[in-house]
């Protein structure tokens, strides 16, 4: 039981680094700091939504991968904005909460893009040590 968890969760991980591209305008391109920042979203809500410890560990260990470049207070205000992130919706027929989907719709919400718009790395280029790394990350 525990296999089948861990491998819906990174699953659900790929449909979603595959899916979503971003909830900006056609016009803006998303850079990849806002990429990783999505997804680090996703591996946190995933490890708070299930009890075994297996998943959230691999969930917590996923979310790792993606820290960027964005100042970490961004990342403690990611997980407040989780805690308090109430949509509607995601229940099933039957009853129980969809964790899955409740994830992927909080990587895309605007919750998690007002906060990244407050720490945007990309914003501000003198903040960059190396000239490339910018260029790389933001362009």
């Amino acid at each position: 039981m525990g296999t089948q968890k861990q491998a819906l969760l990174f699953l659900s991980l790929c449909l979603l680094s595959a899916c979503s591209k971003s909830t900006a305008s056609d016009n803006q391109k998303t850079t990849k700091e806002e990429q990783d920042f999505r997804k680090y979203a996703t591996a946190i809500c995933l490890g708070s939504s299930f009890s075994e410890e297996s998943i959230m560990a691999d969930a917590n260990r996923s979310a790792n991968v993606y820290l960027g470049n964005v100042d970490l207070a961004a990342y403690d205000a990611l997980r407040t904005q989780l805690k308090e992130w109430k949509p509607d919706g995601f229940t099933t027929k039957n009853g129980p909460q969809a964790a899955i989907a409740r994830c992927m719709e909080f990587s895309e919400s605007e919750a998690v893009n007002d906060v990244f718009l407050q720490f945007d790395p990309c914003g501000n280029e003198e903040a960059w040590l190396d000239e490339k790394d910018f260029t790389a990350q933001c362009k």
